[in-house]
């Protein structure tokens, strides 16, 4: 049996433990590098992050007015208190009854993710022929987007008086 000349044996051993070694700077390197992908993947999606947040910040700012005016123009979501006191108001104006009957709030249909919805108002007025007019002129000419979706105008006599009837189904926008 032949035995290895202890240089041939130190180099043979130098050439395996310089090849682990490689190997395991190898092997760390790849791990630093995976880390160091997964900490600029974070740094990317932070960046996006505060870039979202400050176009949204910008957008809101920038949109504070245009909102501002809708606002005005739309039923705010604690005001449906007022506007039935508003349409009851406008019988004094036109010197007829109005009688509300039912509110209602529903979403508007097709558009269930909007930030308005309806207020449904069934009302009822009587009068004289003229001031019924006059109080569905005022209810038209509420300041908010509104529409009448019924309308049925209907008369009886009492005596010799003819009162006028019309019951009216109001749909206006508000905010949610």
């Amino acid at each position: 049996m032949r035995y290895l000349s202890p240089s041939v044996f130190i180099g043979f051993s130098v050439a395996i433990a310089v090849g682990v070694l490689y190997a395991v700077a190898v092997y760390d390197m790849e791990r630093r590098m995976t880390l160091i992908d997964n900490y600029q993947g974070e740094i990317v999606a932070k960046e996006k992050e505060t870039s979202s947040f400050a176009r949204l910040a910008t957008l809101v700012t920038e949109t504070e007015d245009d909102r501002e005016r809708v606002s005005a123009h739309v039923v705010s979501s604690d005001g449906v208190v007022l506007l039935l006191k508003e349409i009851e108001s406008l019988a004094a104006a036109s010197q007829a009854e109005i009688a509300i009957i039912s509110v209602a709030e529903r979403d508007i249909p097709g558009e269930e993710k909007s930030r308005f919805e309806e207020v449904v108002i069934a009302m009822s007025i009587s009068g004289e022929y003229g001031a019924v007019r006059r109080a569905i002129a005022l209810i038209e000419a509420l300041p908010y987007p509104s529409k009448i979706t019924q309308l049925r105008l209907e008369s009886r006599r009492e005596g010799k008086v003819v009162v006028w009837t019309a019951p009216i189904m109001l749909s206006v926008l508000k905010d949610k």
